[in-house]
């Protein structure tokens, strides 16, 4: 799964640039046409979200469903969530502030 980085390494290495990013969803989109499938975006992924598809030659990535990532909305655990970059970073980071927290108080004790 793609975590749709901001400052996305996939499209920085792009030779071609065949990676965009999508105004309306921000995804960051592989242009079949464009890409030589050089395979550079997949390896520089630290997320694992870039993949080859030897049947298709092709690679590919996440496209966000076009702007309703259904694996979002089919998580039992609530662990893939679909937002503004800020919005879910900032719910994140405060998440594991709480986990943080609780962590602390029981080792105090």
């Amino acid at each position: 799964m793609c975590v749709q980085c901001e400052e996305a390494g996939c499209m920085a290495i792009c030779p071609v640039r065949a990676i965009t990013e999508d105004p309306s969803t921000g995804a960051r989109l592989v242009n079949t046409s464009k890409c030589i499938k050089c395979q550079m975006c997949i390896e520089i992924c630290p997320f694992g979200g870039t993949r080859y598809d030897v049947k298709g030659h092709k690679i590919l990535k996440c496209d966000l469903c076009g702007g309703e990532p259904q694996c979002a909305s089919v998580c039992p655990s609530g662990a893939i969530v679909y937002g503004e970059r800020s919005t879910v970073n900032a719910a994140k980071r405060q998440q594991a502030a709480i986990k943080l927290k609780a962590i602390a108080r029981g080792a105090k004790q």
